[in-house]
Formats: C-alpha cells, structure tokens, sequence
C-alpha cells in the first residue's frame, strides 16, 4: 500500500465513499438472497461510512488545528 497516497485523509475517504457506493449499486442490481446477507452487505456499507466520516473529521481536525 502506498501510504504517501493516504497521507491525506481525505483522499482516503473518497475511497471509501465510492466502495460504499460501489456496494450499495451492487445490492440495486444483486440482491442477496437471504436476509441474512442482506443484513452483512448492509453492515459493510454502514461500516464503510463510518470509516469515512471519522477519516474525514480526523483530517479537518488536523488542517484546521482543532
């Protein structure tokens, strides 16, 4: 991994947006078929989210010194 490319946070969460989004048009096209995967497809989006607002705070936090 090339971690000068991450050294900006927020580069790092634009990616993981668009594996969120990536995901999410998966499900529009390939429902799973069982709740149950459903549930973890779903799971993997929120997660993806999540990573990407905290990578976000953290890099605003840095930039603007709070």
């Amino acid at each position: 991994m090339n971690t000068d490319y991450y050294a900006n946070g927020f580069k790092h969460a634009s990616d993981r947006l668009i594996k969120a989004l990536a995901d999410l048009k998966a499900l529009d096209t390939h429902e799973p078929e069982t709740r149950g995967a459903l549930r973890a497809e779903v799971r993997a989006i929120l997660e993806q989210l999540d990573v990407a607002k905290d990578l976000i705070n953290q890099e605003a936090r840095k930039r603007l010194g709070d």
